[in-house]
């Protein structure tokens, strides 16, 4: 059953806010986990790469460090915490040990170091990271957000199940639809647009319209009808996106009604039939 047939608006995007209040609303820590690169700057002026892989455990921090060409480390290993947006720890081995101090400026780390055991000890320095972004992955494509069950609907029930889901109520296999990005979790811009193909339906591109069944198009779709013969009962079409405005230009195509509109868009606004491209002419009168 559609939600728009049996329950308000204004009680679906209840809803929404009660997940907004259930959510915390601070913004989230910085997660270190992952692959960095950049430059290190001695304070003597020598200069060079490093690359460091991070793993991240609330917060503590842990990792190895690639230093190219360095005898201050054969192959360190580092331990700290992460406070804030403030990173302090060492890279240790046994050649040397080096003490930093870092600050997380979103996908960036930089700070200073201090060698102070080994062949490098008392050499300062800054260090300056970027985080290397993967390869992104498919996003997986989710016909309609929300129609957790594959029915073409969206309902209360699978409203409800997908703010459980946000919650951590219910595991995301729960409805898999709900996860538009594919990122294992349900966000609040996803229930949002659940809500909105509950009250709207779902979207229908490239689908099947009209027809026997009376197939409806989604919201700022329109059901495109072609047939040449203008005269199959129970005709079907494809939902296409319906075109918000036209351009002033003259390619006739001419509608089942009989009338010839300036173009193609102009007989989608108008939802009639298409007989044929170009003007109509007197035969062409009549029709659905």
């Amino acid at each position: 059953m559609r939600f728009r047939r049996y329950i308000p608006e204004k009680l679906a995007w209840c809803v929404v806010l009660a997940l907004l209040i259930a959510s915390p609303s601070a913004a989230a820590a910085p997660d270190l986990t992952g692959e960095w690169s950049g430059m290190w700057h001695s304070h003597s002026g020598d200069a060079g790469p490093v690359s460091v892989s991070f793993e991240q455990n609330g917060s503590n921090v842990t990792g190895t460090m690639s230093l190219p060409g360095s005898d201050c480390f054969s192959s360190p290993s580092f331990t700290g915490t992460l406070d804030g947006n403030t990173l302090t720890g060492a890279f240790a081995d046994a050649n040397g040990h080096m003490n930093i101090t870092g600050t997380v400026r979103g996908e960036a780390l930089d700070g200073t170091y201090a060698f102070v055991a080994g062949p490098c000890a008392g050499d300062t320095g800054t260090f300056a990271l970027v985080a290397v972004t993967p390869t992104p992955t498919p996003t997986p494509s989710v016909a309609c957000v929300g129609d957790c069950d594959g029915s073409g609907d969206v309902t209360v029930s699978e409203l409800v199940t997908m703010v459980n889901i946000a919650l951590d109520s219910l595991p995301p296999e729960a409805c898999l639809a709900g996860d538009a990005d594919g990122n294992g979790s349900i966000e609040v811009n996803e229930i949002v647009a659940a809500v909105s193909n509950a009250l709207n339906g779902c979207p229908r591109l490239g689908k099947t319209c009209a027809g026997i069944a009376a197939l409806p198009c989604g919201a700022g779709e329109a059901c495109d009808l072609r047939d040449s013969t203008c005269a199959i009962v129970d005709l079907g079409g494809v939902c296409v996106e319906k075109p918000g405005a036209c351009l002033a230009v003259y390619l006739p195509v001419c509608g089942c009604n009989g009338i010839t509109y300036s173009n193609d868009c102009q007989r989608l606004l108008a939802g009639a039939v298409l007989r044929h491209d170009g003007a109509c002419s007197a035969s062409d009168s009549g029709g659905p």
